[in-house]
Parts: C-alpha cells; sequence; structure tokens
C-alpha cells in the first residue's frame, strides 16, 4: 500500500521520539523544540492549546503503533483471501482499507 508506505516515510522523516508536552506550551524530543501550541499568559498553553500538546507529543507513537497494526490486519486479511475462507469478506475489507488510505 503505497499510501502507508508514505505515511511511515513522514514518521521516520520526523525529529526521533519520544516527545514530551512540557505542560506550558511546548512539546519537545531530545534535541530540543518540537512544536509549540498557542498560549494565553506568557508561557501557559490555553485549554485547547494543552489537549493539542498532548495529542501532537502522543502522535508519533501513536502512528507507529496504528502502522503496526494495519499491516498485522491485511497480512491477515490477504491470508485468509488466498485460501478461500470467505474471501469475498477479506477482499470488501481489504478494499475498505485501501479506501480509507486513499482518503475516499
Amino acid at each position: 500500500m503505497k499510501w502507508l508506505k508514505e505515511i511511515e516515510a513522514r514518521l521516520k522523516a520526523a525529529t526521533p521520539g519520544p516527545w514530551v508536552y512540557d505542560s506550558y506550551s511546548r512539546i519537545f524530543a531530545e534535541h530540543g523544540n518540537v512544536a509549540k501550541v498557542p498560549t494565553v499568559a506568557g508561557d501557559t498553553a490555553t485549554k485547547q492549546g494543552a489537549e493539542d500538546a498532548e495529542f501532537i507529543a502522543h502522535s508519533p507513537a501513536d502512528v507507529a503503533r496504528l502502522i503496526e497494526a494495519l499491516r498485522i490486519a491485511t497480512e491477515a486479511l490477504s491470508s485468509y483471501a488466498d485460501y478461500g475462507m470467505s474471501g469475498a469478506h477479506a477482499e470488501q475489507a481489504l478494499d475498505r482499507i485501501e479506501k480509507i488510505g486513499k482518503g475516499t
């Protein structure tokens, strides 16, 4: 799946993790800042900024886990379809995964 490889390439190109939210306004990694969210006063994040920061900080690890889970599911469905056991259902599921990847 080309789109999955593209996502994985973007993940590998990003600053190596883990990423950490500092409870103020910055998301950082071992080698410095990764991102900054909107602030209210000084360096204190807005409520939404804090929630966004938590999401951003966890994204690399979350995406890596989702990629691995999707690979396992896709391989299982492909194997299932190859052996002809409810192949139509497996093929439909694989088609749905591909459409999700293409954003359709």
